[in-house]
C-alpha cells in the first residue's frame, strides 16, 4: 500500500474485502463481521491503520489449505527426497500417488502434529481429515508418533508431520521431543507444513536438524505491519513508535491480554478459515463490549 495512504482508502478496502467474501475467497468470514469491525475504528489514524491490517492480511480458506497440501505432496517433498536422496523419490510417482496407493506402503507413514492428551480441535486432526477427504489419501497409512518404533522395527523409515502452521517452533519441537530419534538412524523424518513462519523453521533446523521442514508457503521475518508503516502516515510524533500507538490503541479497547503483539511478538496477520495462530495480532479477533472481532 501506498504510504501517502488517507483514512478514504480503508472504506475501498471494505468493499475489495467484501468482494472477496461475497467470491468464497474468504469463506468463512462473515460480511456483517467485517461492518462490525469496520465500527471500531472512528478517527483518521485508526482507519489509516486498519486499513493497512486490511492490505497486509493473509487469510486462507478450506480450499487454498487443500491446494497447499496438494503441492506439499506434489511438488516441494518430492524435490526434497530427489535432494536428499530418499530411495521413495519418482520422476513419475510423486509423495501424494505413493499415499494414494492402498496395497503397497510397506516404508512410509503420515502422521497428525499432535500428542495423546491433545484435544481434537487442535490443527493436526484437521490436517489429516483435510488429507484423507480431500486428498484421497489412504487412511491406513495413518499413524501417531507412538507408533514409531514398532513401525520403525517392521521396515518404515519415512515418517510425514503434518500441520497447518509453525510460527515460533515451540508446538512441532514438543511434538519431536516425543520421539527418540537415536532409536531410529535411518529413519527420515518430515514436517509437512501449510505455512512456516522464518523464525519456526530457523529453530527447528537448530534443535532438530534430523527433521527437513518443508512448506507450501514461508512467512518472511521483517514483513509484520509494524516494518510497512512509517509515523508521519499516522502524523505521530517523532518520539512514538507504530508499535506504541498499536499498543495503546488494543489498550483503548480493553485487551488485557498478554500477547498484544501476537506470541512471539511475530505480529502476524494471518489466519486459516477454522483457525487463527495466537502469533497474529488480536487486532483481528479481540472481543469485549468495546471491540468486535474480524474473525469469528
Amino acid at each position: 500500500m501506498n504510504n501517502t495512504i488517507g483514512s478514504d482508502c480503508f472504506s475501498k478496502l471494505l468493499l475489495e474485502r467484501q468482494d472477496l467474501i461475497r467470491y468464497g475467497i474468504w469463506n468463512g468470514i462473515d460480511n456483517d463481521n467485517l461492518l462490525s469491525w469496520k465500527k471500531n475504528f472512528t478517527n483518521d489514524e485508526e482507519k489509516i491503520f486498519a486499513a493497512y491490517v486490511l492490505d497486509l492480511f493473509v487469510y486462507r480458506n478450506q480450499q487454498h489449505m487443500i491446494s497447499m497440501l496438494y503441492d506439499i505432496l506434489t511438488r516441494h517433498l518430492n524435490n526434497l527426497w530427489r535432494q536428499d536422496g530418499n530411495p521413495l523419490y519418482s520422476e513419475t510417482n510423486t509423495p501424494l500417488d505413493i499415499l494414494r496407493n492402498k496395497y503397497n506402503n510397506s516404508q512410509i507413514r503420515y502422521i497428525g502434529a499432535y500428542k495423546s492428551d491433545w484435544p481434537q480441535t487442535k490443527s493436526g486432526f484437521r490436517i489429516i481429515h483435510l488429507l484423507t477427504h480431500h486428498l484421497d489419501i489412504c487412511e491406513k497409512w495413518n499413524t501417531t508418533i507412538y507408533d514409531i518404533p514398532k513401525l520403525y522395527a517392521d521396515g518404515v523409515n519415512t515418517f510425514l508431520i503434518f500441520d497447518d502452521i509453525t510460527c515460533t517452533g515451540k508446538q512441532i519441537s514438543e511434538i519431536l521431543d516425543e520421539i527418540d530419534y537415536n532409536q531410529f538412524p535411518n529413519a527420515r523424518f518430515y514436517i509437512c507444513l501449510c505455512a512456516a513462519h522464518e523464525i519456526g523453521i530457523k529453530k527447528l533446523e537448530v534443535q532438530c536438524p534430523w527433521a527437513k521442514v518443508v512448506c507450501a508457503e514461508k512467512i518472511l521475518d521483517g514483513t509484520t505491519i509494524f516494518d510497512s508503516i512509517i509515523p508521519k502516515i499516522l502524523n505521530l510524533n517523532e518520539d512514538v513508535t507504530i508499535k506504541e500507538w498499536y499498543r495503546d490503541f488494543m489498550r483503548k479497547v480493553n485487551f488485557r491480554g498478554p500477547n498484544i503483539y501476537g506470541n512471539g511478538d511475530l505480529s502476524m496477520l494471518y489466519a486459516f478459515c477454522e483457525s487463527v495462530p495466537n502469533n497474529s495480532l488480536p487486532i483481528l479477533y479481540h472481543k469485549t463490549e468495546q471491540f468486535n472481532p474480524l474473525l469469528k
